[in-house]
């Protein structure tokens, strides 16, 4: 999917099983946690990250908003270090770069691990707490 087609889903359908939006003006536990659900959930076959979103809780219009990326290319190169470091088994995101409303936003898809590779869990917090599941919008333990 590309990013306006992503953006038209979240915007009408809202976050879903397969669709997260977060402003992420760094890649930290909340991105992680989105991460190793999406690369855990049996039969989803991955997922979608939106950075550089403004969630309706935050924004003054109650909608979803492009804030954008300060600094996309920090971004891109922390995601994609991170995801071969952080986690039990070596993630491969594919990232795009897109521009909406005069802004830079990054859509990340994570691909679903290979069932000899789960759980994918954040290694520093270990089983079974490292370990998230993609359940409806949310990122379950």
């Amino acid at each position: 999917m590309n990013f306006d087609e992503l953006w038209e889903l979240l915007t009408t359908q809202d976050e879903s099983v397969e669709i997260e939006a977060k402003k992420a003006s760094q890649v930290g536990k909340s991105c992680w946690e989105t991460i190793s659900a999406f690369s855990n959930e049996p039969g989803l076959g991955g997922g979608y990250l939106l950075l550089g979103i403004k969630s309706p809780q935050d924004s003054e219009t109650g909608v979803y908003e492009i804030e954008g990326l300060s600094d996309p290319d920090k971004i891109q190169c922390d995601l994609a270090s991170q995801c071969s470091e952080v986690f039990s088994s070596v993630i491969r995101p594919k990232i795009n770069v897109a521009t909406k409303e005069g802004k830079t936003v990054i859509f990340v898809f994570i691909p679903e691990a290979q069932a000899s590779e789960k759980p994918v869990y954040i290694k520093k917090i270990g089983l079974p707490r490292g370990a998230y599941r993609r359940i409806s919008s949310t990122d379950q333990k």
